[in-house]
């Protein structure tokens, strides 16, 4: 009989500790304790709260489908089933995890280098499930780095970190911005601990080992050197073409630059080969002659992976032309190394260093025709020498061709492709479509002698092209300047539209103007609320946000549910409602759901599959109607605004500073929600004026409230506490049994209605057991609806379908 398995004991997590801007993050697992075979001790195992492992492609639809809020995953750990609750990191999720083990010196305190990395880091920082360890989250991106010797791995977009709770002493409660030296400096860290590591394993290097490996000397020495400055700086001109599909684009602390891993170059080691613009590292060699811990040259690698260039001056030959240097001297290969060098030559017994000057009547002076003689070395052949038809070559054309490079950029907000400049075939900046496709494929016929029949090739190739040269317009704005430091954000709705200055107008103007840099900074966050502008006809209620936002702003009637509704938002910054149309026709569950979602669910015409797009949007409403908000008892989601004008030039002049100071106080970790407290002193008192009554509502306070006696045996009404549902019905509104609608719409009204008036739904635990509306005591009749702590936004799950206002 085996016996149980015995697991070290874990406390709980300290949740008030955790930073509410990840526990509302849909990012959380929890995790238990299990043994592995061969393992020398338990692993922490990540599950998803509805149950079965996390497992397969990490940040994927299913993966992000399944994970939950802190909320969630911690009652699921409640349930005694799981150890612990874990932060799962996403791609996109502009987070930065910093994982130190064995931190822990032996006299109880912690090691210089953790003391030093978590004063750099400056965010959020707790101890580990061991108590050894620490784990810094930061905001940033950056690329995996690990070193084991020292117990230092910096990771992005996937893994996860258990959560303790924990906090290291002396640390900011939420996350912070890391500053992209110290994540250099972190990386040089972790690569200084492999290169010494790999130092040590290395043999001793002897005088004819390292004579063997020493770069080539006298004649094209210079040469070497500027290829390989050039190839460092041009890593997409031959890094594909050299591993034919095997490399992965990945962005390191210094730039966007490749990996590739031991699998894909065919040799069974664990360490893959990294290039990036600061260097190129292969801790897979231990035997790397005049390279130090690691470091290879472009020259290395095209000698070891390039069967046709086993030579210096053959791999010298075959990368010159793809990184657009022109060699002084004609590289000597294995064919014509003994040939004497021609004089004139740099290094040659001429003397001068200089190429000889170009004619320019020469017939085969370089210029263009070698540019594009380069582009076509780097293209992937077929029989006769002929390029392929396939997306890669596109790809290598775009980024080389001296026309085309530079040409597209993906939009990383609206997800668009655009082109920066005129193309080649007389079309100026704007939105790349499928006739740029198309006229693409000529170019490149005509060019290139490449022909692409599939225009699915075509777009492939240019979306791999454009995912290189990425951009996000609004993140420019908002960091276009910094914050000067005078408060604008509580006061701009008053300069801009002349309300009076108010405590209510001070609080949603700093919300909403905080939630619409957070929208568009961490897309999906928790921002349901609406600002509505009241206004007269003709008053251009709608000017000051299209200025706001254009050209990402949108008052096309958004359809609530409808799935083109949705694909357009996803185009937009800011979203208006004119006139309250298409809300005031849609059902109040439907409206509750679209306000409180953060990510918009819908199929690309001819998709194969659903697309989850995280809202980076916010929703205003404008109307001229006296009344339009049907039941505002108990709702927080509507900030209405009654104005008389609109500066619009006001608006413009402050723009820039609105957003700089929305985001350092979104930064600083500001609430940008109004407590509880503000929504019944500030806000609910605003939306009162704004109210369409229902008549029956009046009806019921009259009969309710009735302080006359109707008999002599009875009190007055308004003194009862307790009023059975037949009695609403015959006495208080006149409407006989067989007159009550079977579907529950006069049930809905009239529940709506004694909430109104203080009362809720009632059954007597004695006697006959009648069902109907008991009064609240006034003090909580008058309170808004409980719901948790200021930890965040509140929660679609925490109120009632019953109190949309539309």
């Amino acid at each position: 009989m085996s016996e149980e398995p015995v697991f070290p004991s874990v406390e709980p997590p300290a949740w008030d500790q955790i930073p509410a801007s990840l526990a509302s993050r849909q990012q959380w697992v929890v995790w238990k304790f299990e043994h592995k075979a061969g393992a020398k001790k338990p692993v922490k195992m990540p599950y998803y709260v509805q149950g079965g492992r996390r497992a397969g492609t990490q940040g994927d639809d299913r993966d992000r489908m399944r994970l939950a809020t802190l909320h969630v995953a911690r009652r699921a750990y409640e349930r005694g089933e799981h150890h612990g609750v874990g932060f799962a990191f996403l791609p996109g999720d502009g987070l930065v995890g910093v994982d130190l083990d064995g931190q822990l010196e032996p006299d109880g305190s912690w090691s210089e280098r953790c003391r030093n990395i978590v004063a750099a880091c400056d965010s959020y920082t707790e101890i580990s499930v061991s108590g050894t360890g620490v784990h810094a989250i930061v905001e940033g991106h950056t690329g995996t780095n690990k070193s084991n010797d020292i117990g230092v791995e910096v990771f992005c977009e996937s893994q996860y970190f258990i959560f303790t709770g924990k906090r290291f002493p002396n640390t900011p409660d939420d996350v912070r911005p890391i500053d992209e030296a110290v994540l250099r400096r972190l990386h040089r860290t972790i690569d200084d601990a492999k290169e010494a590591a790999q130092a040590a394993k290395r043999p001793a290097r002897t005088p004819a080992r390292a004579a063997a490996n020493a770069q080539p000397g006298g004649q094209g020495g210079d040469d070497f050197q500027r290829v390989k400055e050039a190839a460092m700086q041009n890593l997409g001109a031959w890094v594909p073409r050299l591993f034919g599909g095997k490399e992965q684009p990945k962005n390191f602390a210094s730039g966007p630059g490749y990996r590739v891993t031991s699998k894909a170059l065919g040799r069974d080691l664990q360490e893959d080969l990294s290039i990036s613009p600061e260097g190129i590292v292969d801790y897979g060699v231990h035997d790397m002659g005049d390279s130090q811990s690691g470091a290879r040259t472009p020259i290395d690698l095209v000698m070891e992976w390039n069967p046709a260039t086993p030579k210096p001056a053959d791999a010298l030959k075959w990368l010159a032309p793809l990184v657009g240097v022109q060699l002084t001297k004609p590289a000597r290969s294995a064919k014509n190394r003994d040939a004497p060098a021609p004089a004139g030559g740099a290094g040659g017994g001429g003397g001068g260093g200089e190429p000889p000057p170009i004619d320019p009547d020469d017939p085969d002076d370089p210029g263009e025709a070698f540019d594009r003689d380069n582009v076509l070395a780097m293209l992937v052949k077929g029989k006769g020498g002929r390029p392929d038809d396939c997306r890669e070559n596109v790809l290598y054309c775009v980024l080389n061709d001296p026309t085309l490079k530079g040409l597209i950029k993906k939009n990383d907000f609206s997800q668009l492709l655009e082109r920066t400049k005129d193309a080649p075939w007389g079309r100026p900046a704007g939105e790349w479509d499928e006739e740029d496709d198309l006229m693409l494929g000529e170019y490149l016929l005509r060019t290139y002698r490449l022909g692409i029949k599939g225009k699915g090739t075509l777009r492939d190739g240019v979306l791999m092209a454009a995912r290189l040269s990425k951009y996000n317009p609004i993140h420019d704005w908002i960091k276009a300047e910094q914050w000067d430091g005078i408060d604008r954000i509580d006061h701009w709705l008053v300069d801009v539209y002349g309300v009076q200055d108010r405590p209510y107008t001070r609080l949603i103007g700093r919300c909403f103007m905080m939630g619409l840099v957070k929208r568009a900074m961490q897309p999906g966050c928790k921002f349901d609320y609406m600002l509505i502008i009241k206004g007269d006809q003709g008053l251009s209620k709608s000017t000051a946000f299209r200025e706001l936002a254009y050209p990402y702003f949108t008052d096309n009637a958004i359809r609530v549910g409808d799935k083109d509704s949705l694909m357009a938002m996803q185009l937009a910054w800011i979203v208006e409602s004119a006139e309250l149309e298409s809300l005031n026709k849609s059902e109040s569950t439907a409206i509750k759901q679209f306000l409180s979602a953060q990510d918009d669910l819908y199929r690309l015409p001819y998709a194969a599959q659903m697309r989850k797009q995280p809202r980076h949007s916010v929703n205003v409403g404008t109307t001229n109607a006296d009344t339009f908000l049907k039941d505002a008892t108990g709702d927080r989601r509507f900030w209405p605004l009654e104005v008389h004008s609109v500066n619009v030039e006001a608006l413009k002049a402050m723009r820039s500073q609105l957003l700089a100071e929305a985001l350092h106080r979104v930064n600083a970790g500001e609430r940008y929600w109004p407590t509880r407290e503000e929504e019944r002193e500030l806000v609910f008192p605003e939306q009162e004026p704004f109210k369409r009554v229902d008549e029956w509502e009046n009806l019921l306070d009259e009969y309710l409230n009735d302080s006359t006696r109707p008999n002599i045996s009875e009190l007055p009404r308004a003194d009862r506490d307790f009023f059975p549902s037949t009695e609403i019905y015959d006495k208080a509104l006149n409407i006989k049994a067989d007159r009550i609608d079977g579907n529950g719409n006069m049930d809905v009204r009239i529940s709506n209605a004694m909430k109104a008036l203080g009362f809720e739904k009632y059954r007597e635990t004695t006697g006959k057991r009648r069902r109907g509306y008991r009064r609240l005591p006034r003090a909580e009749a008058a309170a808004p609806p409980p719901r948790p702590a200021d930890d965040g936004p509140p929660s679609f799950e925490d109120e009632s379908d019953n109190d949309l206002p539309f």
